[in-house]
């Protein structure tokens, strides 16, 4: 790829038959104002658009896909110019999802609330954060308001996820993940509990000395082993292989 055509406004990528692959347009403030790139028989792949607060910052960014498709993130005028909504248009202009975001005074993510064509919401997480701005939890809440799912990170210094837990319609929990780690910060396990607190089943993981992962090994209520996966390296720590056995020692798959 080289440039064709480069100037305060406007700069042209191309292949080395000449044909183009990326033309950028700037405002008189030399902002991006468009970014387009093309198929190799000419026609547009993908268009990004941009738009600006007074101030220089980013207030649009429209992405239009090749089939008339397109999505377009509006950013607040806050300090941080964080992202207010992302809207998901269908090829004949009709809205297929949105999200909108909110945000605490300083800055922090509040929540995400997706909602469905018609305006109705799909749902929406609540964030939530220790004084030191760590994030503590993430409450999934259904179109009622009723928690769906929420994830918890405990207050130690690392800030490791703890718990998972899973609600029904109702509110009910329906099913519970905790999490346990070994010193060194690895994940050791994590214990999936049915809603009377009963175990439904237990992931248990080793590792070699250098840390890389061994083994993670899926354990039935009573104990006996439902599945294992072994890991294999090469000397520069890529994986090598995963071998997944079966609770009578049969391999069942390897990659």
């Amino acid at each position: 790829m080289y440039d064709k055509y480069d100037d305060d406004k406007v700069k042209i990528y191309c292949n080395p038959d000449g044909s183009i692959i990326r033309q950028d347009l700037y405002d008189e403030n030399n902002k991006l104002k468009s970014e387009t790139t093309y198929n190799s028989d000419g026609s547009i792949n993908e268009q990004n658009l941009y738009e600006y607060y007074k101030d220089g910052d980013l207030k649009y960014v429209t992405r239009r896909n090749s089939d008339g498709s397109k999505k377009q993130f509006l950013y607040d005028e806050s300090e941080d110019n964080n992202i207010k909504s992302e809207t998901t248009y269908n090829s004949d202009g009709s809205i297929n999802e949105q999200n909108l975001y909110e945000y605490y005074k300083d800055g922090e993510l509040k929540s995400e609330t997706i909602y469905n064509p018609d305006g109705s919401i799909n749902e929406r997480d609540l964030y939530e954060y220790y004084e030191d701005d760590e994030l503590k939890s993430v409450a999934t809440h259904n179109p009622d308001g009723s928690i769906k799912e929420q994830n918890l990170s405990d207050d130690s210094e690392d800030r490791k996820i703890k718990s998972v837990t899973t609600h029904n319609s109702d509110g009910s929990i329906r099913e519970r993940d905790l999490y346990e780690y070994y010193k060194d910060g690895n994940l050791k396990s994590v214990t999936t509990h049915n809603s009377d607190g009963s175990i439904k089943e237990l992931d248990l993981a080793e590792y070699y000395k250098d840390g890389n992962l061994k083994s993670e090994t899926t354990y039935n209520p009573d104990g006996s082993i439902k599945e294992r996966d072994l890991y294999e390296y090469y000397k520069d720590g890529e994986v090598k292989s995963v071998t997944t056995y079966n609770s009578d020692g049969s391999v069942k798959q390897e990659k």
